[in-house]
C-alpha cells in the first residue's frame, strides 16, 4: 500500500489519499487495536473507496459516499459486507477529523453499521499485576535506567488511569495534581476530565520525574511528561513498541496480541469486576454515551453469575 498502487483496482491513489491511508493503517493498529483480520479488511475497504476518487478524500461530499455505499448494495454484496465497508469508511473519516482535517463528509450523517459488538481483549487482574511487577526499573547505565523508569511509570499510569494512548502522550507536567492524587486528562474534542490515580502509580511517576525526566529532556522545551531518547514527546508507535518489547521480554503468552488500548479495556473491566457502577466507569473513561461503556459488562459472564449469586435475594 505504501507504493500508492491499489491492490483492488490497479489504480494509483492520489498522494494525499495514499498518505492518509498509511496513517489510517497506523491508527487502527495502534490506537484502536483492531484484530489483524479486521485491519486487513478495513484497509482493503478504504483503499477501494480511495481508488475510486479523483480528488482528495477530504473533498468527497456526503452524497458521494452514500451513493458509493448504495452502489455496493446494488451489485449484490451481502448486508454484512456492506455494513463492514460502511464501518471502515466511517472510521476512516473519523480518523481524518482526529488528525485535524475537515472532511466534506459529515460523519454524523453516516448511519452506524449494526454489527455484533466485538468484546475487547483484556488481561486478567493477575496477568496485569504480574506484567507490571515484572518491569525492570534499574540499570547501571544512567541513560538506560532513565528509559526503564520512564516505561515503568508510563505503563503503571496507563493502567491506573484508563487513559487512551493519545491522552497519555498529551499529558503535561502541570496536569498532575499531587495533593489531590488526580490527573487532568484532555480527551477527544478537547474535553477535559479528572481521573484519580492509585498511590503506587503516582510514586513511580514522581520518581521518574524527579530522577530521570530532565536527563531525557536535554535541551527540549516540551512540557510532555513522557519523553523519548531525543527529549521529545513519545509517539504512539513508540508506546506500542515499548509495551510489546516488555511483554516479549517477560515471555507472556499474550505478547503477540498486546496493544496500548488493552490497558484501557483492562482498567474498565477490572473496575466493574470490583463493583464499580457503569456511570463511574463512563466518567473515568470519558465516554460520551454509557452505551459505549456497556460493552465491558459482556466480558466476564462467570463474574456476573458469581455476583448475581452473591447479591440477589432469590439466588440463595
Amino acid at each position: 500500500m505504501s507504493t500508492g498502487d491499489s491492490a483492488v483496482t490497479g489504480r494509483v491513489l492520489l498522494p494525499k489519499n495514499r498518505a492518509w491511508l498509511n496513517g489510517f493503517c497506523y491508527y487502527i493498529q495502534v490506537e484502536k487495536g483492531l484484530a489483524e483480520h479486521t485491519q486487513v479488511a478495513y484497509l482493503a475497504d478504504v483503499e477501494h473507496f480511495l481508488a475510486e476518487l479523483t480528488q482528495p478524500a477530504t473533498d468527497a461530499p456526503t452524497d458521494y459516499l452514500l451513493g458509493y455505499l448504495a452502489d455496493l448494495r446494488e451489485v449484490g454484496l451481502s448486508v454484512r459486507s456492506v455494513a463492514r465497508k460502511q464501518s471502515a469508511l466511517r472510521s476512516f473519516f473519523i480518523f481524518l477529523v482526529l488528525e485535524g482535517k475537515t472532511p466534506a463528509v459529515q460523519v454524523d450523517l453516516l448511519p452506524s453499521a449494526k454489527l455484533p459488538r466485538r468484546v475487547p481483549r483484556v488481561l486478567s487482574s493477575q496477568e496485569m499485576v504480574a506484567f507490571l511487577d515484572g518491569l525492570p526499573t534499574e540499570d547501571e547505565r544512567p541513560s538506560f535506567a532513565a528509559l526503564l523508569l520512564r516505561n515503568k511509570a508510563m505503563l503503571e499510569l496507563l493502567y491506573a488511569s484508563g487513559m487512551r494512548v493519545s491522552e497519555l502522550l498529551g499529558l503535561q507536567v502541570h496536569d498532575i495534581m499531587w495533593d489531590e492524587r488526580v490527573i487532568r486528562v484532555s480527551g477527544k474534542g478537547g474535553k477535559q476530565r479528572f481521573v484519580p490515580v492509585a498511590g503506587q502509580s503516582l510514586d513511580w511517576l514522581k520518581l521518574y520525574l524527579r530522577l530521570h525526566r530532565d536527563r531525557l529532556k536535554k535541551h527540549s522545551r516540551t512540557d510532555a511528561v513522557f519523553l523519548n531518547r531525543s527529549g521529545n514527546a513519545l509517539s504512539r508507535m513508540g508506546v506500542w513498541k515499548i509495551i510489546r518489547n516488555a511483554a516479549l521480554a517477560q515471555g507472556v503468552s499474550w505478547a503477540a496480541d498486546i496493544h496500548p488500548h488493552m490497558f484501557r479495556h483492562s482498567f474498565a473491566t477490572h473496575l466493574i469486576e470490583g463493583g464499580a457502577n457503569l456511570r463511574t466507569v463512563q466518567t473515568l473513561l470519558g465516554h460520551a454515551s454509557i452505551n459505549t461503556t456497556q460493552v465491558y459488562t459482556d466480558l466476564d459472564l462467570a463474574h456476573l453469575v458469581e455476583e448475581h449469586s452473591r447479591c440477589h435475594p432469590r439466588a440463595r
